[in-house]
């Protein structure tokens, strides 16, 4: 895993959630060769498990930006308030933040800030607890943070974008992204002699994309399982029908 990323762990902790509730008894996991990630052992069963996050395009105050220009004005907001709450002793478990687009984010990120920090010092010394709403993005999206679980200690930055802020060419760069993305994972991974379970990262909140379409535009071919997590891990595909069903 490379230093400091949380993503990786994060995938992680939503499939093995998943596999927990299809009946799998028994996890083992390890870190990989990178590739892949991760090495798993599921209910004596060898995987190889590979982490990517996808990227998309998103209208922002009539601007169209990349999702990666966006998410590096997010994520200093989540890096703020992991080190403020490290530096005052109070950061117990990892939060999720829910940052929608904002215009003129620079007006709002003192409030978001505070109001995040208050949350993670009321929520402490609890393992996990309900999302709070902290603020409004574009089109009124609620801002909202939530405590996930009790470790790893963490702040991570996930951004819901309305459906209605994507035009439907946007939505057809999102499948040629998630395509692509796929086929190079495939090349990369092509030395690999296990299954190889492929988890899509959705770092900007992709949830209300209709998958089941998406997914019939797909090729899985070398891929025994792929998912996308978006907080929770849904399977897009699956060769093990035990495991719970595909979207």
């Amino acid at each position: 895993m490379r230093p400091h990323d949380i993503s990786e762990p994060l995938a992680r902790s939503a499939f093995q959630i998943l596999l927990s509730e299809s009946g799998v008894r028994t996890q083992r996991w390890r870190p990989g060769r990178e590739p892949p990630d991760y090495y798993l052992r599921a209910d004596g069963v060898s995987y190889a498990v590979e982490v990517t996050q996808v990227l998309d395009r998103v209208g922002i105050g009539g601007l169209v930006l990349t999702t990666s220009a966006v998410r590096g004005a997010l994520r200093a907001i989540a890096k703020e308030v992991q080190a403020r709450a490290d530096a005052a002793c109070i950061l117990s478990g990892l939060y999720v933040i829910a940052l929608a687009p904002v215009v003129r984010l620079c007006e709002q990120r003192a409030a978001l800030c505070k109001e995040a920090l208050d949350y993670i010092q009321r929520t402490q010394s609890a393992s996990t607890a309900a999302p709070e709403t902290i603020g409004h993005g574009t089109l009124n999206t609620p801002i909202t943070i939530t405590k996930r679980k009790s470790a790893p200690n963490g702040v991570w930055p996930s951004t819901p974008i309305r459906l209605s802020q994507r035009s439907p060419q946007l939505e057809r760069d999102l499948l040629e992204s998630i395509a692509g993305r796929m086929a190079s994972k495939r090349k990369k991974l092509c030395r690999v002699r296990l299954p190889v379970v492929l988890l899509l990262l959705d770092g900007f909140g992709y949830a209300e994309v209709n998958w089941q379409v998406l997914a019939r535009s797909l090729d899985f071919t070398g891929y025994h399982t792929v998912g996308y997590v978006a907080g929770t891990c849904n399977l897009l595909h699956t060769s093990n029908a035990a495991w719970r069903t595909a979207v």
